[in-house]
């Protein structure tokens, strides 16, 4: 900081006429930064520390509508945040510590007050112990983040005929639920506690943008648990074939698309998975070296039938070259590593590295993948690339 220093001076007339300076005293000011302050028993400022998190005010409560509301994210004080005290690492373990207080040893609100005017907090940490605080407003809740993480809290503990009944809330908005990031985690774990039968529903509103909905971020993840849990639902095939049906090249090259290609080839019926294959070997050089769909081509080269399989490898080897050329790339190393287990396949790759492994070794990717097999000397094996 620097220090300015300013005299003021004013004249005034004497008595006689005559004029004179009269001095006054010295103001003396010091520029901080943007602060201007004056230097007169100034009071230093404390000294900044590292352990002293910045305070913050309460996040604010959201309003309720007629027959919903919103969640809101509770936090400690701003005065224990400058204290230094303990808070918790995710909204669900202090939506927990909220619960429990509500046992029959704690001092929580009485269950009428749900009905006679409660606050929203109230509503809230009612829900965490009982279905009939969150019935008729599931589906706002599972909009919020904190709503979210009560609602599977309740489903993770809950029994088939109380998961049924909150499902039954999202009857008629799937797609709206699933493109929520917090709403999607209720919708999966309604698909892993209830049958094929009750999250059917979730299929047939899903239909007519099955490819889109694969494209996108929540989407994908929805229909992958659809096929990990009820593939052999009569509605998620046809949804699978919907998917199917649409341009698999963008499919399987897509950052979210690719994860449902994969679960078709690991869950899907014989069908469905030689759609993936014959897909696959239209493009398997490209695809093997693809960031995305390499990861399909390596599910279906495990996950496939043996035929299948084995019109997959026979494609991939068909160009020379392409195993030693596949072992040194950094996505194209994973698809070498499941030919590896696919019958009658080893002898023949391992053969291949071996005979180009002074190439290969030069490689980070191929130097691990002989590492891996054995197929360096021990002097070879020192030299790291």
């Amino acid at each position: 900081s620097s220090t300015l220093r300013l005299e003021f001076e004013r004249a005034r007339p004497s008595v006689q006429g005559s004029i004179f300076a009269v001095m006054r005293p010295v103001l003396v000011v010091s520029v901080k930064n943007t602060f201007i302050c004056t230097l007169c028993d100034e009071v230093s400022s404390p000294t900044p520390s590292r352990s002293r998190r910045r305070a913050r005010s309460a996040d604010a409560v959201c309003s309720r509508s007629e027959g919903s509301y919103t969640a809101a994210v509770w936090s400690e004080s701003a005065d224990e945040r400058c204290m230094g005290a303990p808070s918790s690492s995710s909204d669900e373990k202090h939506v927990d510590s909220m619960a429990d207080s509500q046992d029959g040893t704690g001092a929580g609100a009485p269950a009428d007050d749900a009905s006679a005017g409660a606050t929203l907090a109230q509503r809230v940490v009612l829900a965490a112990s009982s279905f009939d605080a969150v019935r008729g407003s599931a589906l706002a809740l599972s909009m919020d983040e904190s709503g979210a993480l009560l609602l599977q809290r309740l489903l993770k503990s809950s029994t088939p005929s109380k998961a049924e009944d909150l499902a039954r809330e999202f009857e008629g908005n799937v797609r709206q639920a699933a493109r929520s990031q917090h709403a999607l985690g209720v919708l999966l774990q309604l698909v892993h506690c209830l049958g094929a039968h009750k999250v059917a529903f979730i299929a047939d509103e899903l239909c007519g943008e099955a490819f889109r909905t694969a494209l996108s971020a929540c989407g994908s993840q929805l229909l992958s648990k659809l096929l990990e849990c009820c593939s052999g639902s009569a509605r998620v095939k046809a949804l699978v074939d919907e998917v199917l049906s649409g341009d698999l090249t963008t499919l399987f090259c897509h950052k979210f698309g690719f994860a449902v290609a994969s679960s078709i080839a690991s869950n899907g019926n014989d069908v469905q998975k030689r759609r993936i294959v014959f897909a696959l070997r239209g493009g398997v050089q490209r695809f093997a070296r693809h960031r995305y769909a390499s990861r399909v081509l390596t599910e279906a080269l495990l996950q496939c039938p043996a035929d299948d399989r084995a019109c997959l490898s026979s494609e991939i080897f068909r160009q020379a070259g392409a195993v030693t050329s596949l072992a040194c790339n950094g996505f194209g190393v994973g698809v070498v590593r499941a030919l590896l287990q696919v019958p009658n396949c080893f002898d023949l790759v391992v053969r291949l590295l071996y005979k180009s492994r002074r190439r290969v070794m030069k490689d980070r990717y191929g130097f691990e993948l002989l590492d891996e097999l054995g197929l360096l000397d021990s002097d070879e094996s020192a030299e790291v690339p």
